[in-house]
């Protein structure tokens, strides 16, 4: 076994690792210098090629587990261990089945997805170290602003829109129907010397969402003509 990464050392290092593999923002071919390379708590064995569109290698963790996993999820901090890691945290602060746990590992899981390019991975929307790392200090600053029904929001108090940040700074819990207009695609449309989201308009017109979207987006209706014509109600069969 070589190149040796700590734990402790893991973040410094292995984003300087991942750096010297890209090439024309790819993974270069040839991964055999990682052979052997432990980060975190794993240590790759084989290059496995690409595998469902992913560079794969098989790696060892430190529990004794084989794991088949993605080169760029291990370089880049995202894949730790093969799962012991996570779940010793989980035992050791008691939340499992708390939704906040729910909602702080669907958080976690959608900042690492890459399968598709709108994925927030790909877009580079990210979570902060401290809550990254620590499910608890997660817990601790959102127990007191959060009750059941309340979205976690990262676009509403950030300066950039839409929010590529998870953290302290940037976060609240807000409603559903406020979440959804923050959204960086919201539809604006300005009528009647009014200027408003969608949503906004769905509530003061009493018309569908779904119907005006359909209007504007699909059927190329002009702003007037789809925020005033009432839908019909009755069907002639």
């Amino acid at each position: 076994m070589r190149d040796i990464i700590s734990r402790g050392d893991s973040k410094r290092v292995a984003p300087l690792i991942f750096l010297e593999m890209l090439k024309n923002g790819k993974i270069r071919r040839d991964i055999s210098h990682l052979i052997g390379t432990k980060i975190n708590r794993l240590t790759i064995i084989e290059d496995l090629g690409r595998i469902e569109n992913a560079r794969k290698v098989k790696a060892l963790c430190e529990c004794g587990k084989l794991v088949q996993i993605s080169v760029y999820s291990i370089l880049n901090n995202n894949t730790k261990s093969c799962g012991c890691f996570n779940r010793e945290k989980m035992t050791k602060h008691g939340f499992n089945g708390h939704p906040l746990h729910f909602l702080w590992k669907n958080v976690l899981s959608r900042c690492a997805s890459f399968k598709k390019k709108n994925d927030y991975g790909s877009i580079g929307v990210r979570v902060c170290d401290e809550w990254k790392n620590d499910f608890m200090a997660f817990y601790n600053w959102a127990i007191d602003k959060w009750r059941p029904g309340l979205e976690l929001d990262k676009d509403k108090l950030s300066k950039i829109k839409p929010g590529k940040l998870y953290s302290p700074e940037f976060c609240c819990f807000i409603t559903q129907k406020e979440n959804l207009r923050n959204k960086g695609n919201n539809i604006i449309l300005s009528h009647d010397g009014k200027t408003m989201c969608l949503s906004a308009w769905s509530e003061l017109t009493k018309i569908n969402y779904g119907t005006l979207n359909a209007r504007i987006t699909r059927l190329g209706w002009d702003i007037e003509m789809a925020l005033t014509v009432r839908p019909k109600t009755n069907y002639i069969r």
